[in-house]
């Protein structure tokens, strides 16, 4: 099963969202049928931050998909039920979902990321 992970920034902070059941992790999700791993990066972000993505970067990291952007403006409220609420965070919280040290190197590739992309503007 193909799944997809979005590590999106605001401003140098990351946004993550709280899952019920699991704890604070980046949005993301399976793959649907007939979707590409974008558009599923992008509907994942919107059905669970309620809020807009802009894709910079893109890398398969451990069998899925990770998508590193910026967080854009707001759409709508959070669709999905399992997720409690959406935050930025200059630093990761406690209660992750998985292992601090995954998240910690996600989170330098995508600020390595914004730094690449700015540095070509």
């Amino acid at each position: 099963m193909e799944y997809v992970y979005v590590f999106a920034f605001e401003g140098g902070r990351l946004l993550l969202v709280k899952n019920r059941t699991r704890g604070w992790e980046a949005p993301g999700g399976k793959i649907e049928d007939g979707e590409t791993p974008e558009e599923a990066a992008i509907r994942e972000f919107r059905e669970e931050t309620g809020r807009e993505l802009k894709i910079l970067c893109y890398e398969l990291f451990e069998g899925g998909h990770v998508f590193y952007g910026t967080v854009g403006e707001k759409t709508e409220k959070i669709e999905d039920p399992a997720i409690e609420k959406a935050e930025l965070f200059d630093e990761l919280p406690s209660g992750l979902a998985f292992s601090e040290e995954e998240y910690r190197e996600l989170m330098r590739r995508g600020r390595d990321c914004l730094r690449g992309v700015r540095g070509n503007d």
